[in-house]
Formats: C-alpha cells, sequence, structure tokens
C-alpha cells in the first residue's frame, strides 16, 4: 500500500503516523472495536489476560494480519486496532483469544489521505 498522499486537507501528523506502519501490500484495511465489561474484563486474573488480550497480537501475526496500530482504554473496557489483511477469516481467527470476553465491530476503512486527494483531482 503506498504511503498517503500529502493533500493540505490532511495534517502532517498523519503520514507520519501511518505511513510507518502500513505494509507494501495490496491488503485492506480494517478498524476493529472490542469492549467487553467489567463483569467479563480479564484484567483481574494475570492467566485469563495473558490468554486472551495477551495472545490477540500473536494470534493476529500468526494468521497473516499485519498489526497497523493497537490501543487501549483501560477504564472505558475498550480496545482498537487498525489491521491489514486480505483474508477476512484470518482477521476473524487473529481475533479469536479475545472473542469470548465481549463484542468486536470490524470495519473496512480506506487510506483518508489518498480518498481526499482523489476527490481534490476529479473535481480540479
Amino acid at each position: 500500500m503506498p504511503p498517503i498522499a500529502r493533500c493540505d486537507a490532511v495534517p502532517a501528523r498523519v503520514d507520519k503516523v501511518f505511513t510507518r506502519h502500513v505494509s507494501d501490500s495490496d491488503g485492506m484495511l480494517f478498524h476493529v472495536h472490542h469492549h467487553h465489561d467489567e463483569k467479563t474484563c480479564p484484567a483481574h486474573n494475570a492467566e485469563a489476560v495473558g490468554a486472551s488480550f495477551g495472545a490477540v497480537l500473536p494470534a493476529l501475526a500468526e494468521n497473516g494480519v499485519n498489526v497497523v496500530g493497537a490501543w487501549v482504554d483501560p477504564p472505558g473496557h475498550d480496545f482498537f486496532f487498525v489491521l491489514e489483511t486480505d483474508d477476512y477469516d484470518a482477521l476473524v481467527e487473529g481475533l479469536r483469544p479475545i472473542i469470548p470476553s465481549g463484542t468486536a465491530t470490524i470495519q473496512p476503512v480506506g487510506d483518508m489521505g489518498a480518498t481526499v486527494a482523489k476527490r481534490i483531482a476529479e473535481e480540479s
């Protein structure tokens, strides 16, 4: 995937954040939001957290999914991932360690810089 195109409408920080992590493949990007609640949170047990959230990044890698970024909001019990793959089933399999503890929303997303640049070019 090519680096994000420069465009005045996209802050420079976006280029710095994402061009470091996105691979050169043509895989699709997905935004994943995983939420669980305090009742299903594994953080109260070191073994449980190791088997779930401690295992999810290695599981994604083992399934050939490129982790562009992963972030967490511990008090909100929310996890956010940007993942790159051309195999949806591999993505789901990579998320398997965290599926029992909550719900995940998986959305395909596009390159904002490239989309904005394309729209500007179409109008020119």
